[in-house]
């Protein structure tokens, strides 16, 4: 049998004699031109991020790096792309008597450690309303994505293939061979990323998503674990308009997973549902959502799209339940643009009783948020704070999570 490897290096020189010869007109005329006009972005990003506990002991990141892109233009419909991100202790701030939260990795005596790593490095062809990626990539897919929360995001290697043929329709297949951690260096395999002994398989997925109908969007997704787990997920999107200022917007997910082939993780036959319904004009955005899980948890070490999530927890323990409201406002409206705050709360509940019985407790979020405009323009300021209430009596540990994050994002121009 052929390696999976030398399959796709086949398959991507194929790919490329075929587009090279298709006579269709791109933006740089030769080698050299699709270098010079290259386009170099990135994002500039200095974190502070805490979180304090009645019991445990103290989590505490200062860190400053980002990520810096180069994207080459189009040859015979050929591009190139790579991004390097970094992350650094911060003037050495971090006191060495607080654990490491994880904007930064750990090094064997559990102090912060930096890092520098090639995080994209890929060929892309465009051509037909087709768009095919191979090499490490930023991928974003509900439950294969950045899970951008740390000083940088998470990365895949993978060979994707996004199609617009169909008017209204997007297709999206995608096989993900390795994933590397927010504040790693290094690629592995999917189930090793995962945790999961015994294997070190891909992520092989398969979307749809449709916009065909004024304010509606569906979402159909397949993500197979091989030899691990398999995830049915499905989303709608709707805004209705109620007049040339307010709407009401309402949001549903379903997401099934089970085990697949030699059940690398174990035994796993589970799902989660949720919704969220709001009204939103003059600034102002008022929503509730609903949620739960069946009788498995929720396993999502690869990122994810839940509709009933806060800043640092998601609906995810077996038989768990959640009710959480939003209050969002954005002062333009009063005179002061850029700025945006935000209340959040979700009230976790689980069984008090049986195999999966745990403590309930409680996230209230509390947000502001800052875009800077003229000579900062690219500046953004977001200042989180998270008060965490559980049921000490059942193993529960109170704590409160504060995050500021200062960005700057950036692009070279010509």
């Amino acid at each position: 049998m052929i390696r999976k490897r030398g399959i796709f290096k086949i398959l991507g020189g194929i790919l490329f004699v075929t587009i090279w010869f298709t006579g269709i007109t791109y933006s740089a005329d030769d080698l050299k031109g699709a270098f010079v006009k290259g386009k170099v972005t990135g994002e500039f990003r200095n974190f502070y991020y805490d979180r304090d506990y009645d019991q445990s002991p103290k989590r505490q990141d200062i860190a400053s790096g980002g990520m810096l892109y180069f994207r080459t233009s189009p040859l015979k419909g050929i591009s190139a792309g790579i991004t390097f991100y970094t992350g650094h202790d911060l003037l050495g701030l971090n006191d060495s008597g607080n654990d490491v939260y994880g904007l930064l990795a750990k090094d064997e005596n559990g102090n912060h450690e930096s890092f520098t790593v090639l995080a994209e490095s890929f060929l892309q062809a465009e051509f037909f309303d087709t768009t095919i990626k191979l090499g490490r990539q930023e991928l974003e897919t509900p439950f294969v994505n950045g899970d951008d929360n740390r000083l940088v995001p998470q990365t895949t290697e993978a060979y994707t293939l996004v199609n617009k043929s169909i008017p209204s329709v997007m297709l999206t297949a995608s096989y993900v061979a390795k994933m590397k951690g927010k504040a790693s260096t290094e690629f592995v395999g999917m189930t090793e990323y995962a945790e999961i002994e015994g294997g070190n398989e891909p992520v092989i997925i398969g979307g749809l998503v449709f916009d065909g109908v004024d304010n509606l969007s569906l979402q159909v997704w397949d993500f197979h674990a091989v030899d691990f787990i398999n995830e049915i997920y499905l989303r709608a999107d709707y805004s209705l308009p109620l007049s040339n200022e307010w709407a009401v917007f309402g949001s549903a997910q379903y997401l099934s997973q089970q085990d697949t082939g030699k059940m690398l993780g174990g035994s796993q036959d589970t799902y989660t549902c949720g919704m969220e319904v709001g009204i939103k004009g003059h600034g102002l955005q008022v929503s509730t959502g609903y949620g739960k899980v069946g009788k498995q948890d929720i396993f999502y070490p690869w990122g994810h799209d839940f509709i009933v999530s806060l800043m640092v927890n998601d609906l995810s323990r077996a038989e768990e339940k959640g009710i959480m409201g939003v209050l969002k406002y954005n002062f333009d409206r009063i005179g002061l643009p850029g700025l945006t705050s935000r209340i959040r709360h979700l009230a976790f509940d689980t069984p008090e009783s049986g195999e999966n019985a745990s403590y309930d407790f409680s996230e209230t979020d509390l947000e502001v948020f800052y875009t800077f405009s003229g000579q900062l323009d690219g500046l953004e300021l977001k200042i989180r704070h998270a008060i965490v209430n559980k049921d000490e009596s059942l193993g529960g540990d109170d704590y409160g999570d504060t995050r500021v994050m200062l960005a700057y994002v950036f692009k070279l121009e010509d």
